[in-house]
């Protein structure tokens, strides 16, 4: 326990570990994010938009 207590006074050590743990945090949100996303919010279909604003005549 001692160690452990060494370890985080190190104050180098404990901003690296909280830059660590910030940049997991932002990667576990932005997961979620897309997740819910992805279900809610769907992409519109990129050939139907093509066609809708396409200059060429169709033959």
């Amino acid at each position: 326990m001692d160690y452990l207590k060494r370890i985080f006074d190190n104050r180098i050590f404990y901003e690296i570990f909280q830059i660590i743990l910030l940049i997991l945090v932002i990667a576990l949100i932005g997961h979620f994010m897309l997740l819910y996303f992805k279900e809610n919010l769907p992409l519109p279909k990129i050939k139907e938009l093509e066609d809708r604003v396409s200059l060429r005549e169709k033959v």
